[in-house]
Order: structure tokens, then sequence, then C-alpha cells
């Protein structure tokens, strides 16, 4: 159907990646064992996978009780790997925005985390698969702060920018790593990865495909 140029934000789709859809890697650590665990808990056992606070193996685990699962990563440096298949209708020609989503149990609204997201472009059935996935976004997540003095509200980070052109036609799949790479020095309590959010624009042939959407996450 037409564009409703009221309502632009009918032409950017999302998508959000958690869970089972990656892999985790401890810091120092290249490459991961198992889509749920890292490869230092998936070695230490089932135990270790789902218990336990505060040391330098990220997990999946639930975060606090509440009955929602995070990734834990309290070291700087932790990260999670993951892979998108572009979908048929992904404007090349266009922008697309990544954020990153968690949680944390600090109720201190000073308390600040850097998080960064890295890709690489591959195609199936043509490139290998690569733990080296370094390809900054042009425009990058700033620090994000603790939103409300609550414990593990679900923070979502403004929005990382990938340029128009930046992907290109030949590449089918996005390889990316959500890299947890500094938090306050004093911030003692469990940081929690949940989920990362693209945000692309759709290939339309009506009025209105020269407009670029802006930053859903500013």
């Amino acid at each position: 159907m037409p564009i409703d140029t009221n309502n632009l934000s009918q032409s950017l789709e999302y998508v959000t990646l958690r869970g089972k859809d990656f892999d985790f890697v401890p810091s120092g650590i290249v490459g991961g064992d198992a889509a749920l665990a890292s490869k230092a808990a998936f070695d230490a056992g089932f135990s270790a996978l789902q218990s336990g606070t505060n040391d330098a193996s990220i997990r999946l685990q639930e975060i606090s009780t509440l009955g929602v699962s995070g990734v834990l990563m309290n070291t700087d440096g932790d990260v999670a790997h993951t892979s998108w298949d572009l979908p048929p209708d992904f404007d090349e020609g266009r922008p697309c925005y990544v954020r990153v989503r968690w949680a944390c149990g600090s109720t201190d609204t000073a308390d600040t985390v850097l998080w960064k997201v890295f890709y690489k472009l591959i195609s199936v059935n043509n490139d290998a698969l690569s733990a080296t996935v370094n390809t900054a976004l042009d425009t990058v997540i700033p620090s994000d702060a603790v939103p409300v003095a609550t414990a593990y509200v679900l923070a979502g980070t403004r929005g990382g920018k990938i340029d128009a052109g930046s992907i290109t036609n030949g590449a089918n799949t996005l390889l990316l790593a959500v890299e947890m790479d500094t938090k306050d020095t004093d911030m003692s309590e469990d940081l929690y990865f949940h989920s990362l959010q693209l945000a692309y624009h759709r290939k339309v042939k009506t009025a209105g495909r020269g407009r670029v959407l802006v930053n859903p996450w500013p």
C-alpha cells in the first residue's frame, strides 16, 4: 500500500535478538562452544551455568527472581555473538539502527555502562564464520546510565547507526558482536545483557522512497 507520509514508521521494521540466538564469549576466549553457555560455564557443567554471581564467566541465567533470563556480564570486555540473516526487503541504500537492552541490580542513576556493537558481513555458502567481528558502527552507542532508581528495570540504550551503503547487496548475513566494554568501577551489582534490537528500512516502490527515517532511539 502507499506510504502514509503522516506515519513514516510504516517502512521501518524492528528485529529483536536474544537468548538462544547468541553464543556467549567470556573475556579472552575466542569462539563459543554452546548456544546457551559460555565456554567456561559449559566446561564447568550445568550447575555453574545456572548459578553464581559476580565472576569472570558470563552465562545465561534468571535475572534476580523475575522469571526472565539474561546474560550475566560483570567483567569489562565480555562479548556475546550472534548472526542476523538480512531479510529480502532490507534496503541497503538507507541506514539501519541498533540498540542494546539491558538490566542491572543498581538503583543509582549515576551508574553508567558503555556497550559496543560490532558487525561483519558474510554470505551463506560462500564465506567462513569468524570470531573476528570488529567493524564498528558508523555512529556508536553512547554510554548509558541506569534509567530510574529501581533495580532490574529493562533499559534501552540510544541507537547506534550503520550508514547507508555500508551493507552491500552481495552480503546476506550480518555477524554481530555485543560487548560490555566498561562499567563504573563502583558498580558491584549484577549486570545483564537482555537483547539486541535492530531497526531497518524496508524497500518500497511508492512515493516517499527517498525519505530517510530518523533514529528511533535518539
